[in-house]
């Protein structure tokens, strides 16, 4: 079976000579599906693609094998980068309006997303805002197809549903907030990935890009962080000094110019997920520091399972808070295990690749004893002191983790060295839809729940 590196040459040679190599290369595909190495082919493709190797031949596995885009490329190429500066006019636009609306919404109160801080229209509002305007990037500077009809229309009903429960005064008001950004981050993903093949894939690479944005977004938020409090440092000095209202409006303000400015940082609005560039930046750190976590994610998982659980059993059952960390536990590991998981074209040796796999199956064993034990705690808290919002939020995501962490292990049960990480993208993404279902479940129940 040809290695890595000869699946190169022999692509690069098909590119050099599209009409005797017709033949060859599609023996070498079928020889590569009959030994389970379709993924190398697929990987070895797209550096094709990367490196700028271009040929009517190339291009047809390409659609093929959904690599490239279906759609009609913008001037003969699917990978022309759009102008810098129209991207940068309609993003600094909608970061602006953005920042504009954050000001107006956080009526003076700090920017904060938690109803006993912030206003209430800020907290019921800044997440469809930045969504729309999100999306409103994309479809100035990209090519969405049917995004965009059905991103406006969700995010429409979206916040139509925020403000079921935000008068309330229990818990439910704070589960609605924590709730409505992850289902209107779902929902932006789900007109991303609208009507483009290989849906698993574009999904993990919406997430990876997600986190990335987020990661940017920090960095922006740490550099105005520094220059608000050297100017803050200035004018104090001067004797100027402002009201707090107006400090919380300008807050408002900055921190509402940096979601469309991060998404514009490290998204290509012409290339869908999947085909973003997760060499280098964020995406490359994010990479290497999930994979350097997972000995440690692990150890901790270890001495969960195998030595706080026998020894301290009944301690989740009566403290809530040790629930509270088990449960927090159990989302990062999940976020850290799709992070490390390696992207399509990305070159990594059979054995890191053999070790990954089996790093990753041993936390999500670990992961799925951990979920068992935390649902039966939520459980009994739950027959001993009745129903209630938090709990009824926690009994659903614990039962979403475990088809998730199940599906993912009778996955790479079923897996070959080869497809491995292929399944565990279909095996994760299949109960998303069920997530996404839950968390507007909670925002609708929570406000009856007494």
């Amino acid at each position: 079976m040809p290695s890595s590196t000869e699946f190169d040459s022999l692509i690069q040679t098909a590119a050099a000579s599209p009409c005797q190599s017709a033949s060859s290369l599609e023996r070498l595909y079928r020889q590569a599906v009959r030994q389970g190495e379709q993924e190398s082919f697929r990987a070895a493709l797209a550096r094709a693609f990367s490196s700028g190797r271009r040929s009517a031949l190339l291009d047809a596995w390409g659609y093929r094998l959904d690599i490239l885009p279906v759609e009609e490329p913008a001037k003969g190429d699917a990978r022309i980068q759009p102008a810098e500066s129209h991207i940068w006019t309609a993003a600094i636009s909608m970061s602006i309006v953005s920042g504009l609306v954050w000001a107006l919404l956080g009526g003076g109160k700090p920017p904060l997303p938690f109803p006993d801080q912030a206003a209430p229209l800020f907290w019921v509002g800044w997440a469809p805002v930045t969504a729309l305007l999100i999306m409103g990037f994309l479809l100035a500077t990209g090519r969405v197809g049917g995004q965009r009809r059905i991103f406006p229309m969700a995010a429409a009903a979206i916040a139509v549903l925020s403000f079921v429960g935000w008068a309330r005064k229990d818990s439910a008001p704070v589960l609605t907030a924590f709730h409505f950004p992850f289902l209107i981050w779902i929902g932006l993903g789900a007109a991303a990935t609208w009507r483009i093949r290989n849906r698993a894939l574009q999904r993990i690479g919406f997430i990876t890009k997600s986190a990335e944005a987020l990661v940017t977004a920090g960095i922006y938020l740490a550099g105005a962080g520094v220059f608000g409090v050297l100017t803050m440092g200035i004018f104090d000095i001067l004797g100027i000094h402002f009201a707090q209202e107006w400090i919380h409006r300008c807050a408002a303000f900055v921190l509402g110019l940096l979601p469309v400015l991060a998404v514009a940082s490290i998204y290509n609005p012409r290339l869908s997920p999947a085909e973003q560039d997760f060499s280098t930046g964020p995406a490359r750190l994010m990479r290497l520091l999930t994979r350097l976590l997972l000995t440690p994610v692990l150890a901790v998982l270890a001495i969960y399972v195998l030595w706080f659980i026998p020894r301290y059993f009944w301690r989740p059952f009566e403290e809530r808070a040790v629930l509270i960390v088990y449960n927090a536990t159990l989302a990062a590991v999940l976020l850290v295990i799709v992070l490390a998981i390696p992207h399509l074209d990305e070159e990594m040796s059979a054995r890191w690749r053999k070790l990954l796999r089996q790093g990753i199956s041993a936390i999500c064993v670990l992961a799925f004893i951990l979920n068992l034990y935390s649902f039966a705690a939520v459980i009994s808290r739950t027959v001993r002191f009745g129903i209630s919002p938090n709990r009824h939020a926690v009994i659903g995501w614990n039962i979403v983790t475990l088809l998730m962490l199940g599906s993912i292990l009778v996955g790479q049960i079923r897996s070959g060295s080869s497809d491995w990480s292929d399944r565990f993208r279909e095996s994760f993404v299949r109960f998303l839809p069920l997530a996404a279902l839950f968390a507007l479940w909670v925002i609708v129940a929570s406000p009856w729940i007494r």
